[in-house]
C-alpha cells in the first residue's frame, strides 16, 4: 500500500486528503500522470504557450484527467456503463477507458 497525502483545491482554502493506494492502483496513476504530463509537454513544444492547460489534444488530456479523478476516487474499475467491474487486464492496456468490455459495443 502507498499513502499520498496532498491538499484538495485552493492552498488556503483547501483540505488536507489522504488517500491509500494499491500498488496497482499506484502503478496506473503514475503511468496516467506519466502520459498526461508528455501531452503538456508536447503542446508547450508545439505552440510555445506556457499555459498548457487549455490545450486538448482530441480530447485525450480531458480523458486522462477524468481517469485520473476516478482512480483518486476509487472508481476507476467501476463501468461507467452497467456499473460491473472492469478488468484490470483492459485497465492495464486502455488506462483512460471508464466502461468494461461488455459496454464497448
Amino acid at each position: 500500500m502507498i499513502t499520498l497525502s496532498y491538499v484538495a483545491g485552493n492552498a488556503l482554502l483547501g483540505r488536507k486528503v489522504t488517500r491509500v493506494y494499491t500498488q496497482t492502483e499506484w502503478r496506473r496513476l503514475v503511468k496516467l500522470l506519466d502520459e498526461r504530463d508528455r501531452l503538456d509537454l508536447e503542446a508547450k513544444r508545439e505552440s510555445g504557450d506556457l499555459d498548457v492547460g487549455s490545450v486538448d489534444h482530441n480530447g485525450w488530456r480531458l480523458a486522462l484527467d477524468s481517469a485520473i479523478e476516478r482512480l483518486e476516487a476509487g472508481k476507476d474499475t467501476i463501468c461507467s456503463g452497467c456499473g460491473g467491474e472492469i478488468a484490470e487486464d483492459r485497465l492495464d492496456s486502455l488506462p483512460t477507458t471508464s466502461v468494461c468490455e461488455s459496454c464497448t459495443d
